[in-house]
């Protein structure tokens, strides 16, 4: 019995999934993007595995937050690093803002060792979902 719990425990600290996405359910609507670019390259030293999604000036991501990967799993946004950056990378025009979505390096060392790279590559595999503030 002791074994399961440890089970389970070493698995939520290494693979943290959301399995309730009921957070999200709000009365301003629920917005889903996909990302402009994906960058998986953890050899290159911590917080290498990515995405960059852009989304518009009006929408603040001070709200509930998921990150889904296809395959892998679904992750809230307290298990996540994002980071609003100051250009617009990669062609991101006017009235949007980019925002880098990191996979925190513990995790994303666990998804390798489980043979999952090909996934983490895939920009179509990524999403992130977000609810709109009521300020």
């Amino acid at each position: 019995m002791q074994s399961d719990f440890f089970t389970v425990f070493i698995a939520d600290l290494l693979d943290p999934q959301c399995r309730d996405t009921l957070f999200l359910e709000g009365e301003h609507g629920v917005f889903s993007v996909l990302p402009v670019v994906t960058v998986a390259k953890p050899w290159l030293g911590r917080h290498q595995i990515y995405s960059i999604f852009a989304l518009p000036e009006q929408h603040r991501l001070r709200t509930p937050t998921l990150l889904t990967v296809k395959g892998i799993g679904r992750y809230r946004r307290e298990g996540l690093m994002l980071q609003r950056l100051d250009h617009r990378p990669y062609g991101i025009g006017p009235g949007y803002y980019a925002v880098k979505v990191h996979l925190r390096t513990r995790l994303a060392w666990f998804i390798l060792f489980r043979g999952l790279y090909g996934q983490l590559q895939d920009s179509r595999n990524w999403s992130l979902t977000y609810t709109l503030s009521s300020h």
